[in-house]
């Protein structure tokens, strides 16, 4: 189940050692994809049945303030007790490709930021830049900004980007979606979980709820 305001949210468990476990977002995407059938979700994975994975390195990571960590020596060598969190997955579509998992984020924009953009965040950072205030990796919804920005607001926004205040901005739509379709001027280069994927005008997304448990 999603996150709800005033809820506590995840658990704590036993884990395998031997869980499978991605080097960053964009593995981590493809690994649950594969796992859980090629973008057709058994929403039953959500309860006790549920993929369970970890990740080393990565935005999602971050947004969820997870850290690499060995376990304690006093641990069974078969399991070791776990911070449980349920994700969303989300899916892309560029033009009339196929439907590509992500679980950080999905970045539309030319170099220097110039033109229009589009930046679509499942979690809260990219980088050391906070593109999502509002996102969370649970809560059913992706944070979605579209605009374009002079260069002396894109100079300005650089400055504020990584405190988040860079939002609200009369130039810049921001919505908070399940899904979405948004055709921009021209094509341009888009990044999947940090991995340039190419160009593309035509962007869909969607997101699948509860779609695997994060284990930190």
């Amino acid at each position: 189940m999603t996150i709800r305001k005033g809820q506590p949210w995840g658990t704590e468990g036993p884990v395998a050692r031997d869980v499978p476990r991605a080097r960053d977002d964009a593995s981590l995407a493809l690994l649950v994809h594969n796992r859980l059938g090629h973008g057709h979700l058994d929403h039953s994975n959500s309860g006790s049945d549920a993929f369970v994975a970890r990740v080393a390195s990565g935005d999602l990571l971050a947004t969820v303030g997870g850290t690499a960590s060995e376990p304690a020596l006093h641990e069974s060598p078969l399991t070791m007790t776990s911070q449980l969190l349920p994700m969303d997955l989300g899916y892309v579509r560029l033009d009339e490709g196929p439907e590509r998992p992500f679980v950080a984020h999905v970045l539309a924009h030319a170099r220097g930021w110039r033109g229009q953009c589009m930046v679509v965040m499942n979690g809260a950072w990219y980088g050391d830049w906070y593109l999502g205030p509002r996102a969370h990796p649970n809560d059913g919804l992706l944070d979605v900004t579209v605009g374009e920005l002079a260069f002396r607001d894109r100079m300005m926004a650089k400055k504020r980007v990584k405190s988040g205040t860079h939002l609200p901005h009369p130039n810049l739509e921001v919505r908070r979606v399940a899904s979405m379709v948004q055709t921009l001027e021209r094509p341009t280069p888009v990044r999947i979980d940090g991995v340039l994927a190419g160009n593309a005008r035509h962007i869909e997304v969607r997101l699948d709820s509860d779609a695997f448990v994060l284990a930190l």
